[in-house]
């Protein structure tokens, strides 16, 4: 799909980008755009949600947590913080699934996303332009003119009053 582009590099970026989508599952192509999908955490319930994972508390206070995505099954883990899990100073570590490709250095996730953009794009027009073809396929087929076919008639639809005259 040829796109406009204002420099050579960038219609490179945006060839390899197209080459990239197509060649990704769609789960890890709308990761890498919109972001990955963790668990949800609910204060309310006493159970953890799928795909979130702790280990033992250590005597230091520390613990492991592990998270998968929801959407493409990346994981990521990290230890926590003693009183503050969600903290600040938490560095997480990733690791990616063995069939999701490496997006490649100068790729942006705005050329990643407007190439997934034009290809879902293209996609639904296709769909939209065949649904018009079969709808006037079928109304061409219906007596070869338009018409409706012979012995078909209309049939009124029922008249629902109000039950209730109108106070004058």
């Amino acid at each position: 799909m040829a796109r406009s582009t204002s420099s050579p590099q960038r219609a490179q970026t945006e060839a390899e980008a197209q080459v990239l989508v197509a060649a990704t599952r769609i789960e890890h192509v709308l990761c890498a755009v919109r972001g990955h999908r963790w668990p949800d955490l609910d204060p309310r319930k006493d159970k953890l949600p799928k795909g979130f994972q702790v280990g033992p508390l250590r005597k230091d206070g520390f613990f492991d947590v592990t998270e998968f995505c929801t959407r493409c099954g990346e994981e990521r883990w990290y230890v926590s913080q003693p009183d503050d899990l969600f903290g600040s100073g938490v560095r997480r570590s990733y690791i990616r699934p063995a069939d999701r490709p490496v997006i490649a250095r100068g790729i942006s996730r705005d050329v990643y996303g407007a190439e997934l953009k034009a290809q879902l794009n293209d996609t639904i027009m296709a769909a939209a332009t065949r649904a018009a073809e079969a709808d006037e396929t079928r109304q061409a087929s219906a007596n070869g003119n338009g018409q409706r076919p012979e012995g078909v008639q209309d049939v009124p639809l029922p008249v629902f009053r109000d039950p209730k005259p109108a106070a004058s």
